[in-house]
């Protein structure tokens, strides 16, 4: 039986109910998890506006290989993701899972990195109103895609 791999790209910042809960549930379903991040040690969570609780990285992005996972998971937060989207070892994570056709999974602000990476021009993309209006103002809203508007 395929032992699956999951990485969960994050920097300080994230909101960490979109790291700890994928996280959790990935574990539970007996899915190998590596949080992965620019330095190691340790990454502070956010709850909203509040500090919330530090998450252990696993690996950093200079020690991890797109094609050793299975999916990759990009966790929000408007510190984390504007963040993110700027580490050329994290863009270049994204664009080899998405040229090795891996499931990228984004949630609420973590869409800014593949959209800064243009790897969702292949790709349809559901999005919260607010993020989606933001993305298409900034101008990083793919060609030849398709962009939809989801609302929970």
């Amino acid at each position: 039986m395929k032992k699956y791999r999951v990485a969960i790209l994050a920097v300080d910042g994230f909101e960490e109910v979109e790291l700890t809960e994928p996280q959790r549930a990935f574990k539970e379903a007996g899915i190998e998890v590596d949080v992965i991040s620019q330095k190691s040690g340790a990454i502070h969570g956010i709850r909203h506006v509040d500090l919330g609780n530090k998450v252990n990285v696993d690996r950093t992005f200079a020690d991890a290989q797109a094609d050793d996972y299975d999916a990759v998971v990009l966790p929000g937060g408007v510190v984390n993701s504007g963040a993110i989207r700027l580490i050329p070892e994290a863009q270049s994570f994204v664009k080899r899972a998405n040229a090795s056709h891996k499931l990228i999974a984004v949630i609420c602000h973590g869409g800014w990195l593949p959209f800064m990476t243009h790897t969702v021009s292949e790709r349809t993309a559901r999005l919260r109103a607010s993020v989606a209006r933001r993305l298409l103002k900034s101008a990083a809203a793919c060609s030849g895609g398709i962009l939809e508007r989801a609302c929970p």
